[in-house]
């Protein structure tokens, strides 16, 4: 089962069933909610929603649930993730609400046939682009460059943006090279440079590993130093990724895995989040 899969807590309580889908919270799911929840409550309620790659729908059913929106499309490729929010917008009442539609996600799409809506929510998507969508438009012209050109699509389209980004390993690809030194990376920060070049402004920002430790007021900023400049770092990660790589060949000739923090650890560090409003 999807750790993606997650059912909103009054529909747990309302079909006891449902707690199949309130598995542990390794990607900071909940932690999102609440800030999420937290900003609209002191904006009132944002009308229509169009959730990107939303899988069951978790964010938008638990605004609508709420009574912070009033209606929601949600568009993802998996159809099982749909399944899963229709029985979810079922149990809580929200069928008349919301509308479960299988789309893939493109800029294409975005541009010319999403509908106009009060606000976006892209949890987890655009650091997928160029592995598994629009794998030639970022090949030609780079992450960075794309990232631009989807934020200035969604901004035709809405007056918020809730965006989530996976900065991992290996994505996004075609563009920075991520450090071993996972609080030194420099790609939050560089993502919100971009961000300063769109009609967007950052009203919140945090990783998720932050947002859950520190809580809302404390989290912002935590990520946004351009620590990743000068030697002494250039040393550091390179001496950091060498060690990696002697490791990765001792597994290969001992035939084991050597215990990696990382991977048994904290997956919310891996993701930060951008409230965005119009400049």
């Amino acid at each position: 089962m999807s750790n993606y899969i997650r059912a909103p807590f009054r529909a747990v309580t309302l079909d006891p069933e449902l707690r199949i889908f309130r598995q542990v919270d390794r990607f900071g799911i909940e932690d999102r909610l609440r800030l999420i929840q937290d900003f609209f409550s002191q904006r009132g309620s944002v009308g229509s929603i169009a959730d990107l790659g939303g899988n069951c729908g978790f964010f938008s059913l638990s605004l609508l649930d709420a009574g912070a929106a009033n209606s929601a499309l949600v568009y993802d490729l998996g159809e099982n993730f749909l399944e899963a929010g229709r029985r979810f917008s079922t149990t809580l009442g929200l069928d008349k609400k919301v509308s479960f539609i299988n789309q893939e996600i493109t800029l294409d799409f975005v541009k010319n046939s999403l509908p106009r809506v009060d606000l976006i929510l892209c949890l987890n998507l655009i650091h997928h682009a160029g592995y598994y969508f629009d794998n030639e438009d970022v090949g030609n012209e780079g992450w960075a460059a794309y990232a631009l050109n989807w934020l200035n699509a969604c901004g035709l389209k809405s007056d918020i943006l809730v965006l989530g980004v996976g900065f991992k390993e290996s994505l996004p690809i075609s563009w920075i090279k991520p450090t071993r030194l996972e609080k030194f990376d420099s790609r939050p920060l560089a993502l919100a440079q971009i961000i300063e070049q769109s009609e967007w402004k950052i009203d919140y920002e945090s990783n998720i590993s932050d947002l859950s430790k520190y809580g809302i007021a404390n989290a912002p900023g935590r990520r946004m130093s351009p620590r990743t400049q000068g030697s002494v770092f250039t040393i550091l990660d390179f001496c950091t990724n060498f060690l990696y790589k002697i490791r990765y060949k001792l597994e290969g000739i001992l035939g084991f895995r050597f215990p990696n923090k990382r991977e048994r650890g904290d997956r919310k560090s891996k993701y930060h989040i951008y409230i965005l409003t119009k400049k």
